[in-house]
C-alpha cells in the first residue's frame, strides 16, 4: 500500500517540508513560508548562556502551526522502542493511510553521506507506503541532509528504518486536519512576516548583555568567535561545528530562504528578490568561511569576515526596509 499521486517536493527545512508535502499533495494551496511565518518563525536571537546559540524560532514555528491550524494532529508522541512494537505500529498506521512524520537520525539514512555515521543528527521524514511482504517502507524526504539538499522518495528496509528510528526514541508526529482556513493562514503569515522584519531591524540596546536579537545577533556571534580564536579556547573546533550546524542547518540561513519565498509569492519586484537571493548566498559563503578560520586558528581571517558580515547586514537591512515601505501587491 502506498499513497497514490504523491510527489515529494523539495523544501527548505526538514520538518517544515514534511508538513508542506502532506498538505500540498492533498491540494491545499499552501507554501513553505506560510507554515514558517504563520507559526511565528523569524524570531532571530543569539545568546551566550550555556554555549553559544543562534535561533530563528524554526522548530517552534512548525509545532505552533500544527497546533493552531491542523486540528486533531498528534504532536511529539514517543513510541516504546521495542522493534516488534514499532513494526506493528507502522503496519497498522500505514495500511490505514495515516499521515506519519517520524524523527530519525539523518546520519543513518542510506542516501546520506554528508555526516559521520557515528553522529546522531535529528531529521524528519514522511512515511508514504508499506510493503509487508517485502518488509519495506516508502519514505519521502523533501529536505535531504546532504550538501546541496534536494529530495528523495524510495523504499527502505523496515528493519533498518526502525533501528534508525530507535536512535531518536521513537518520536513521531501524526498530521490530521479537517478544513484548514488557507486564507487565514496566508494573512497570518504576511502579518507575522512584517512584524518579524520590524523586530529584526530594531537595534537592541542590550548589546553587552547575555543575549541580543534581530540583525545584531550574527554580529555579536562573530565578535565572540573572534575572541574564542584569539584565546585559543578549549574545544573551539567542537563549538564552531555546533555553531555551523545552527547557522547552516537549524534555522538562521533557512529563515532568510523562507523570507525570499514569501517575497516571491507576494509578487515582489524581481530586482529586489534577486538582490536578496544574492545576499543569502553571501551569508552562506561567509558562515562557511568562519569554520575554516577557526580550523586554521587565524583571528586575522575573522577580522575580514566580520567586516564582510557587517556589510552584508547593512545591505540586507536596506532591502528589508524597502520591503516594509512598499507593501506587496497581494496574494498569488
Amino acid at each position: 500500500m502506498e499513497r497514490k499521486d504523491y510527489h515529494t517536493r523539495a523544501g527548505i527545512e526538514c520538518l517544515n517540508s514534511c508538513i508542506y508535502n502532506y498538505l500540498s499533495n492533498e491540494n491545499q494551496a499552501i507554501s513553505k513560508s506560510d507554515i514558517f511565518f504563520s507559526g511565528g518563525g523569524y524570531e532571530i536571537s543569539y545568546s551566550r548562556g550555556n554555549g553559544q546559540q543562534i535561533k530563528s524560532g524554526q522548530n517552534r514555528s512548525n509545532l505552533q502551526f500544527i497546533r493552531t491550524y491542523l486540528e486533531g494532529s498528534i504532536l511529539d508522541n514517543v513510541l516504546e522502542t521495542y522493534e516488534g512494537e514499532m513494526k506493528a505500529f507502522l503496519k497498522e498506521a500505514l495500511l490505514n493511510g495515516r499521515r506519519l512524520i517520524i524523527n530519525v537520525s539523518g546520519s543513518g539514512l542510506p542516501y546520506n553521506k554528508a555526516f559521520d555515521c557515528n553522529q546522531t543528527v535529528s531529521h524528519f521524514i514522511n512515511l508514504i507506503g508499506i510493503d509487508t511482504e517485502k518488509n519495506l517502507v516508502k519514505i519521502s524526504d523533501g529536505c535531504m541532509p546532504v550538501v546541496g539538499g534536494g529530495c528523495y522518495e524510495d523504499w527502505m528496509d523496515m528493519d533498518a528504518l526502525t533501528e534508525n528510528w530507535q536512535m531518536m526514541n521513537g518520536r513521531y508526529i501524526e498530521i490530521n486536519y479537517r478544513h484548514p482556513d488557507i486564507r487565514k493562514i496566508k494573512e497570518s503569515a504576511y502579518e507575522n512576516m512584517r512584524k518579524g522584519i520590524k523586530k529584526y531591524l530594531h537595534k537592541d540596546k542590550a548589546w553587552f548583555g547575555s543575549s541580543v536579537g534581530g540583525h545584531q545577533a550574527i554580529l555579536r556571534l562573530f565578535e565572540d568567535i573572534k575572541v574564542m580564536i584569539g584565546c585559543n579556547t578549549k574545544n573551539s573546533l567542537e563549538i564552531i561545528r555546533d555553531i555551523n550546524q545552527q547557522l547552516r542547518v537549524d534555522g538562521y540561513l533557512s529563515s532568510k530562504a523562507f523570507l525570499l519565498e514569501k517575497m516571491q509569492e507576494m509578487g515582489c519586484r524581481e530586482e529586489r528578490t534577486a538582490s536578496y537571493r544574492y545576499m543569502i548566498r553571501e551569508y552562506d559563503r561567509i558562515c562557511l568561511n568562519v569554520m575554516k578560520s577557526v580550523i586554521k586558528k587565524k583571528p586575522e581571517d575573522m577580522e575580514v569576515l566580520i567586516k564582510q558580515i557587517q556589510y552584508s547586514v547593512q545591505e540586507e537591512n536596506k532591502i528589508l526596509k524597502e520591503v516594509l515601505r512598499n507593501p506587496f501587491p497581494g496574494f498569488k
